[in-house]
């Protein structure tokens, strides 16, 4: 089913998607609910928490909420804490904070807050560093722009020169545009996967809706996911194992023609991985939880897998209360232009992100 990524006629996201939540568990209802969106963390509750159906999703989630799910909700990115957290580590690790101004911008939709309090705030606080937090209002939407220009102008005054914008896809281009706009000089920027940053699609959208000199702006921004998008754009890559054999058997299974899959640097042949990935994930709980399966069997073999295949075939394991899979990040970063890609392709023209190393464990 399709559940909106945006609020709109005079009723907010959250109760779009609760909408959708409730159509999958009370009309249908679902044993398993699969989420490549990235529903909000109301949704997510009311799937997870309230109808006790299982989650399993790609979206990173606060840990409070993954906690109160109990088993039910399993997502294919560590926590929105465990995120921060090892951005901040990997800022300190490259030296980027000692005696850097340091700003928070985030909205504020449910959870985000109390997540970058645990995975930011505390953490920089702990090195001995004083970030101030800059809120944005969100009112509802997905868009977060309310006092979008009072944060960049404090920004400025305070001489920031590192920021961490802890902000969706709708919304970050609107705030890198605004900082263009006043001539905010330029800082460092440091991102994470949350709210599904590391994507190409966050790659393409600062350009896209904010123009190049946004791009140019964004240039050079270090990102920390569980996810190495743009790997296939690098000199001598090689295709992992478990993306070529999703994407082959797509291919066989939709009828076309043998040899025809997606392009490894595309956005659909990582969509294959993905829902190939989710999908594995569902046939192994029900073949795990035997014949004539309970509703419970099934959630329960899905919280208890073991070893888990991941885009990338990056290492991840589900089990022993381990519901967010995977066991480490990657480093990334943005480029504009994209310095990987051929000469007037899409990616030159809007930015890409590639993976530069730096693979840690995350808890």
């Amino acid at each position: 089913m399709n559940t909106p990524s945006l609020g709109g006629a005079g009723i907010d996201l959250d109760t779009l998607q609760t909408a959708a939540c409730l159509e999958a568990t009370e009309m249908m209802p679902a044993v398993i609910v699969l989420d490549l969106a990235g529903l909000g963390n109301a949704a997510a509750s009311c799937v997870a928490v309230e109808h006790d159906t299982a989650l399993l999703t790609t979206a990173s989630y606060p840990s409070y909420l993954i906690d109160d799910a109990a088993g039910t909700l399993l997502t294919l990115s560590p926590t929105a804490e465990a995120l921060m957290h090892a951005a901040v580590d990997a800022a300190e690790e490259h030296g980027l904070l000692d005696g850097r101004s340091i700003a928070v911008v985030v909205g504020d939709s449910v959870g985000q807050i109390e997540s970058v309090t645990e995975g930011l705030i505390r953490p920089l606080r702990w090195l001995g560093y004083e970030p101030v937090l800059h809120l944005l209002g969100c009112e509802g939407s997905a868009t977060c722009r309310v006092g979008r220009e009072t944060a960049v102008s404090r920004m400025i005054t305070a001489g920031t020169d590192i920021v961490f914008p802890v902000l969706n896809l709708s919304s970050l281009p609107s705030l890198i545009g605004e900082m263009v706009k006043q001539g905010m000089p330029k800082p460092a920027i440091i991102q994470t996967g949350f709210n599904n940053q590391s994507d190409d699609l966050a790659a393409h959208n600062v350009v896209t809706f904010a123009g190049p000199s946004a791009g140019a702006y964004y240039d050079d921004t270090l990102i920390v996911a569980a996810k190495p998008t743009g790997a296939a754009w690098l000199p001598d890559s090689e295709l992992p194992a478990f993306d070529a054999m999703c994407n082959a058997e797509y291919t066989r299974a939709s009828g076309r023609p043998v040899g025809s899959t997606y392009h490894p640097t595309t956005e659909l042949f990582r969509t294959v991985v993905e829902a190939c990935a989710l999908m594995r994930m569902v046939a192994r709980s029900v073949y795990d939880a035997g014949p004539d399966p309970r509703r419970r069997d099934v959630v329960y073999a899905l919280a208890h897998l073991g070893p888990i295949d991941l885009p990338g075939m990056l290492p991840a394991t589900s089990g022993h209360q381990k519901f967010a899979l995977p066991d480490g990040v990657l480093e990334l970063k943005y480029n504009y232009p994209c310095r990987f890609s051929s000469t007037g392709s899409t990616e030159m023209e809007s930015g890409c992100i590639v993976p530069v190393g730096g693979y840690r464990t995350v808890d």
